[in-house]
């Protein structure tokens, strides 16, 4: 991951974090990371396939907002 992206999603992480509570950050969203980013899309990577699930259903209205700045300031 580039200097620039992992500065963003640690932003992102930081936002979420407020948004969410500690114990429920560390929980699930502390164990994501990015996988990459191509064409304006970031791709992240969860630990297992039931953190992944419940994240899309529980969080990935939180994660695509500030995801989208992520996205639009890497893609230049």
């Amino acid at each position: 991951m580039s200097g620039g992206l992992e500065q963003e999603w640690r932003h992102v992480l930081g936002t979420l974090r407020n948004e969410v509570g500690e114990a429920a950050f560390r929980s699930w969203l502390q164990p994501l990371t990015v996988a990459g980013c191509e064409g304006g899309q970031v791709s992240l990577a969860a630990p297992a396939r039931f953190i992944r699930d419940w994240i899309a259903k529980h969080y990935l209205d939180r994660i695509a907002a500030p995801n989208a700045i992520l996205a639009s300031n890497t893609s230049s």
